[in-house]
């Protein structure tokens, strides 16, 4: 089943959150081709191809992690992670989801979660489609959703174990080109995470040395990497402009 469908029949289908509260799910118009247009042109990157689908039907869902699909209604800067990142939804706690565009997301795209306590970017859903089912799975009886297994940071719990943190060194000295070409780029105080293979759950500690962590991504690729303050310097890092380019 699709993004528009599940959503379809989520909106005829009587659901309830966790609390035992009722929920009316609404969908909200679709886009014209003109706006879909004029929000592509928005981004350095194409918008992949599922959305654009999903935008001639809907640009959201009143009811469900305030379903913005344009980012319209969305604020938050992590451009040093995700240059073209696409807000899509919010958990009203200052907390996104967010399509992970590049060049080559020209089908679907990656859905992270970026959190800012603990300060975690989390990888979520292969695509809108899982995103979409996850979410509407905390609205379905027994509400056993990944969206809360991300949420709570429960699957890897990445702010305290770290997992998949490298050290510049051990980096330097892998035999991935690509993790050594970034690493040769970064100073010693660098930590490196390889996120091209991922499974949910999985992320990095982007306040792992607090507001002023330094943060950077190797080209496209989803390989990110942390730093702190360098001394004499000082950064600011906030969740609160929407990421575009």
């Amino acid at each position: 089943m699709n993004a528009v469908e599940r959503l379809q029949a989520a909106e005829r289908s009587p659901l309830v959150d966790p609390r035992g509260r009722d929920v009316a799910l609404s969908l909200l118009p679709g886009l014209s081709e003109d706006e879909i247009s004029e929000m592509a042109s928005g981004y350095a990157t194409p918008l992949p191809a599922e959305l654009v689908t999903l935008l001639g039907r809907t640009r959201g869902a009143a009811g469900l992690l305030d379903l913005d699909l344009t980012g319209e209604s969305h604020s938050i800067e992590i451009s040093e992670l995700m240059p073209a990142g696409l807000p899509i939804a919010a958990d009203g706690y200052g907390n996104f989801w967010l399509l992970d565009l590049t060049p080559d997301t020209t089908d679907v795209a990656p859905v992270f979660f970026a959190c800012h306590d603990a300060p975690t970017l989390l990888y979520q859903a292969p695509d809108l489609a899982t995103f979409v089912d996850e979410a509407i799975k905390t609205l379905e009886p027994p509400h056993r959703s990944q969206v809360d297994d991300v949420q709570e940071d429960r699957l890897f719990d990445v702010w305290n174990a770290r997992p998949g943190a490298l050290s510049r060194a051990a980096a330097l000295a892998s035999p991935d080109a690509a993790l050594r070409e970034f690493a040769e780029s970064l100073g010693e105080t660098w930590t490196i995470v390889d996120l091209r293979q991922r499974r949910v759950g999985m992320g990095l500690a982007w306040g792992a040395h607090g507001p002023r962590t330094r943060l950077a991504r190797h080209g496209w690729e989803r390989i990110f990497a942390y730093a702190p303050e360098e001394k004499g310097k000082r950064t600011w890092r906030r969740l609160g402009r929407r990421s575009r380019v």
